[in-house]
């Protein structure tokens, strides 16, 4: 009876240590997973696409921040109206004209003030 004692004694103590190496696998496998995750998240933050979102969602910030309910879709058209007129212009003159534009601008409102 001893001696079966210390067998299933035995029999435990190899299947504890049997399952350390798979924790210690599993482990490895999650340390491995994460670098990769984390080298993909820095792949997907420095595309266009998440920065646009990122000032999108900055944006909705300012404005709920800035502005009431109530005055928020004014606002918010007004600013897609001025953004249209500003597409349809750099469209048609591109980036140079558009800052000869803007520098001409400045100047003319500078020299009212």
């Amino acid at each position: 009876m001893k001696s079966e004692k210390v067998k299933i004694r035995g029999t435990l103590v190899a299947a504890i240590l049997n399952n350390f190496d798979a924790v210690d696998n599993s482990l490895e496998t999650m340390t491995n997973s994460a670098g990769s995750a984390m080298k993909e998240m820095e792949i997907i933050e420095n595309s266009l696409e998440f920065k646009l979102n990122a000032l999108e969602e900055t944006s909705v910030g300012i404005f709920q921040n800035l502005f009431h309910s109530d005055q928020m879709g004014s606002v918010i058209d007004f600013l897609t109206n001025l953004l249209e007129i500003l597409d349809s212009i750099t469209e048609k003159i591109g980036l140079f004209g558009t800052l000869g534009a803007s520098i001409g601008i400045a100047a003319f409102i500078k020299s009212i003030s």
